[in-house]
C-alpha cells in the first residue's frame, strides 16, 4: 500500500494505542537492521544502513514517548508514518504487521 494509505491507517489507530503500534514497528526494525552485521561475528557491513536504522529507531523512540505521555508537541502522525514507510521496504513491511496485529486485538 501506498503512503496515503499507510497514513490513514494510522489514523484509525485510536491514540491511546499508537505507542503500541510504534513500539510494534521498532521490534521489527531492530530485526531488520540485523542484516547490516556480518553473520557470526560483531563486524558491521553496512555501517551506513545501520546508521539510517539508528535515526529512524531514535525518532520512533521520541514518538513512543511522547505519544504515551499525551504530548501534542510531537511529530505530527503523518510525517512520522512517512519516514517509516519511505525508509525502506522492511519498515513498510513492519508497519503494515503492526497495524495488522492492532486490528486483530480490539
Amino acid at each position: 500500500m501506498n503512503l496515503t494509505g499507510a497514513q490513514a491507517a494510522f489514523r484509525c489507530v485510536p491514540q491511546s494505542r499508537k505507542a503500541v503500534v510504534l513500539a510494534w514497528v521498532m521490534h521489527d526494525l531492530t530485526v531488520a537492521a540485523r542484516d547490516t552485521y556480518e553473520v557470526g561475528t560483531e563486524h558491521v557491513v553496512d555501517p551506513a544502513r545501520l546508521r539510517r536504522f539508528n535515526e529512524l529507531q531514535h525518532r520512533l523512540a521520541a514518538q513512543v514517548a511522547k505519544c504515551a505521555a499525551g504530548d501534542s508537541e510531537r511529530m505530527p502522525d503523518d510525517i512520522i508514518i512517512a519516514m517509516v514507510v519511505e525508509f525502506e521496504e522492511s519498515a513498510r513491511d513492519a508497519f503494515w504487521r503492526a497495524i495488522e496485529l492492532e486490528m486483530t486485538t480490539r
